[in-house]
């Protein structure tokens, strides 16, 4: 019984949520909704009912809401820890905490709204076994751009069970950096980029919690903190 209301309340609170925004803008999702929520509440759903009209509300509104909407970016984001499950198996030689100062100008790779998960030894949130996480999350709604942090070229663009969409950038002396998650990749193999460009699009391909950018720096195939670069005193908050 209490696993059935809590499954209501979730519902009812996402609807009421949805149907408050997308009112404030007077669209015909609005009017579908409202009857939806209407419908859910009036009527008394079991437990897998209530699952699926939540299934079936949730890819109505992937198609119908325009991806520009701030409620959809909201929708789609904030539900979710935004976290990848990508991590070596320990901390060693492939990896440094020491701090990385690099004189090229840096530009912040994507307009995230919080670090999800930082730089260092962790618990995998898609396996739940220790690792050490050698990039940084940036949580960030679906489709926010994805910029080059430098410049350079394409080295590499693929697809993994874990990082799912990725890109690998260039910069020379050794610095590489990688992107991964993507959505959709813009950019392409060999292509030589100026830093700040914008090469892809946040999402939640292979293992991820949610919408977010894994953001790795290397340095002679050396996994570096990219919270030197990001906040320039080497924190993450």
């Amino acid at each position: 019984m209490l696993s059935l209301v809590f499954t209501r309340f979730i519902l009812f609170s996402l609807l009421v949520l949805l149907i408050f925004a997308v009112g404030k803008g007077g669209t015909k999702l609005y009017m579908d909704l409202k009857t939806a929520y209407q419908s859910i509440m009036e009527e008394d759903m079991g437990k897998e009912e209530l699952k699926e009209t939540l299934s079936h509300w949730t890819q109505y509104i992937e198609e119908k809401m325009p991806k520009e909407t701030s409620l959809y970016n909201f929708a789609v984001s904030n539900f979710y820890n935004g976290m990848g499950g990508e991590d070596a198996p320990f901390y060693g030689k492939n990896a440094s905490f020491a701090p990385i100062f690099i004189t090229e100008p840096f530009h912040k790779p994507v307009e995230f709204k919080r670090v999800s998960s930082s730089f260092g030894q962790r618990e995998n949130p898609i396996t739940h076994k220790n690792g050490f996480h050698t990039g940084i999350d940036l949580a960030a709604p679906m489709y926010t751009p994805i910029y080059a942090a430098f410049s350079g070229k394409v080295k590499k663009i693929g697809e993994s069970k874990g990082r799912g969409k990725y890109i690998v950038l260039e910069h020379g002396n050794g610095l590489s950096t990688i992107y991964c998650h993507c959505n959709e990749i813009f950019a392409t193999e060999g292509l030589k980029l100026n830093g700040g460009e914008k090469i892809a699009e946040v999402g939640a391909t292979g293992q991820a919690t949610g919408p977010h950018l894994h953001f790795e720096v290397q340095l002679h195939e050396v996994a570096y903190n990219p919270s030197w670069l990001l906040f320039n005193d080497g924190t993450d908050s």
